[in-house]
C-alpha cells in the first residue's frame, strides 16, 4: 500500500514538473510582438493559416483529428501565445502547448491530453465538477494551479467548455435587508433611523 502511494506521488510529481516545464518553456512563443501579433484569416482553418506564419512567429504548428469548419477573422494580440490560443478558441479546437510547439486537436481522437489553469475558481473545486464526466480523467496539480484533462477529444472538449462556464469571477455583493410587516391605521407612524438603528 505504501509502495503504491509512493509510486502515485512520484507520478504526480513528474506530471507536475512536466506541466510546469511546459508552461514555462515558451521558447519565444510568449514573447511580445512588435508592436502586436496580427493575422487575417478568410475562410480557412486556424492551424493552416498559422503554419504559413509559424516561422516568422518562431513557433511550430501541428494538428490532429478531423478539422472543424473554417473561420474568418482579423485578430490582433500582444503575444504569439495569446494569438494562437485565441485562434484555437475561435475555431473550436483544443490546444496543447509544448514549448514553442502547438497542437490543434480537432474531433474524433481517441485520447487527448491538455492542461488548463482556472482563473477564478480553485483547481480542487473545478476538479470536483469535471470528475462528473465519466470518460474524462482529471489530474489536479495544486502547486502549479493546473488541471490535466485526458480522454476522448469530444469528452475533453465538453469538460473544457464546462470549465469555461463555471470559471467566472464571482461578484462581491453585500445585501442587507429589513423585512417589515406594515399595517395601515389612522394613528400609525413608523420610522427607522438607519445611522443609529433605532425604530420609532
Amino acid at each position: 500500500m505504501v509502495a503504491h502511494q509512493n509510486k502515485q506521488r512520484r507520478i504526480e510529481m513528474i506530471l507536475a514538473i512536466t506541466v510546469f516545464a511546459l508552461l514555462m518553456a515558451t521558447n519565444g512563443s510568449a514573447e511580445p510582438c512588435q508592436p502586436q501579433c496580427e493575422i487575417q484569416i478568410v475562410e480557412a482553418h486556424p492551424h493552416e493559416a498559422l503554419q504559413v506564419q509559424a516561422q516568422a512567429f518562431g513557433i511550430t504548428i501541428k494538428s490532429a483529428g478531423e478539422t472543424l469548419p473554417p473561420i474568418t477573422v482579423n485578430l490582433r494580440e500582444p503575444s504569439v501565445d495569446r494569438l494562437v490560443r485565441k485562434l484555437a478558441d475561435l475555431g473550436g479546437y483544443l490546444i496543447q502547448q509544448r514549448g514553442a510547439e502547438y497542437t490543434f486537436y480537432g474531433t474524433n481522437i481517441d485520447e487527448v491530453t491538455i492542461s488548463v489553469s482556472p482563473k477564478h475558481i480553485t483547481v480542487g473545486d473545478a476538479a470536483v465538477q469535471l470528475r462528473k464526466f465519466e470518460m474524462l480523467d482529471v489530474t489536479v496539480l495544486q502547486a502549479a494551479n493546473v488541471l490535466v484533462l485526458r480522454g476522448p477529444s469530444e469528452e475533453v472538449r465538453r469538460g473544457y467548455d464546462f470549465l469555461e462556464i463555471i470559471d467566472y469571477e464571482r461578484p462581491n455583493v453585500f445585501l442587507e435587508l429589513l423585512v417589515v410587516e406594515y399595517f395601515h391605521g389612522d394613528a400609525f407612524t413608523w420610522s427607522f433611523d438607519i445611522v443609529n438603528g433605532v425604530k420609532g
